[in-house]
């Protein structure tokens, strides 16, 4: 998280595999740290995400025993000038202590407003 908000893509990329593999809560899918970088790059310059972790967890998967950790998350992005919050959850397989591939989980919470309301 730290490097994420300190939009160190060194400390990122030192992270993963090579052959790091994300699936994006659009459909999208990164094959490698190069792809990563690129994505996070123009990213950090259009909307300068923070992010702010409420949970996470270690865990052991059922049956092969891969190591994971799922994690949820408060992104807030600043796109000309508007702030715009997305709550994620992650799931990341981690082999030999890098990330090997990694999912992540969007939803758009509600406005205090539209809480409100309901």
């Amino acid at each position: 998280i730290d490097a994420h908000n300190n939009q160190d893509l060194e400390t990122i990329a030192s992270m993963g595999v090579d052959s790091l593999y994300i699936l994006g809560p659009d459909g999208s899918e990164i094959k490698s740290k190069e792809e990563q970088a690129a994505l996070l790059e123009g990213w950090f310059a259009a909307a300068n995400p923070k992010w702010e972790a409420y949970w996470a967890m270690p865990y052991e998967s059922v049956p092969g025993g891969a190591e994971w950790i799922v994690a949820g998350h408060r992104v807030t992005e600043t796109i000309e000038g508007e702030e715009k919050v997305t709550l994620q959850m992650i799931d990341a397989e981690i082999k030999d202590g890098k990330v090997e591939r990694f999912f992540v989980y969007a939803a758009t919470p509600p406005t205090r407003e539209e809480a409100a309301e309901e």
